[in-house]
């Protein structure tokens, strides 16, 4: 027999299924998020995941 073309789709959670509608209905209402943590406080970047000692720049522009 030969092999499944792909293997069975993970189930997502109802909490991600609802994320992920949210962000499609808003990005087709013409919003859009961009966050450049390179470019913001430490303390900034951490209210969207970011700011970590690994994504610390040592000689940041701004």
């Amino acid at each position: 027999r030969p092999l499944p073309v792909s293997g069975p789709r993970p189930a997502l959670s109802p909490a991600l299924t609802r994320t992920r509608a949210v962000r499609r209905r808003l990005a087709a209402a013409g919003l859009n998020e961009c966050v450049t943590y390179s470019f913001v406080a430490q303390a900034e970047a951490a209210l969207f995941g970011g700011g970590g000692a690994a994504m610390a720049l040592e000689n940041p522009i701004s």
